[in-house]
């Protein structure tokens, strides 16, 4: 199996799901509309970190 394949097929497995995206009360920087942290995902670094998100104007950034 070649690698592209593979990435593919590994892909085409993952669910995002809007459950893991919770609303916060932390304004967008760009925008000032509410911005959504993805707790369905953590990046693996001490201390925890997460990536949020604005759904309005897509601006998203890694925070703890």
């Amino acid at each position: 199996m070649k690698w592209e394949d593979y990435k593919e097929q590994e892909i085409s497995h993952l669910k995002i799901s809007l459950e893991d995206w919770v609303k916060t009360n932390i304004e967008c920087p760009i925008c000032g509309e509410p911005v959504y942290k993805n707790i369905g995902c953590i990046c693996a670094c001490y201390p925890a970190k997460y990536r949020y998100k604005c759904s309005k104007c897509d601006w998203t950034d890694t925070w703890f």
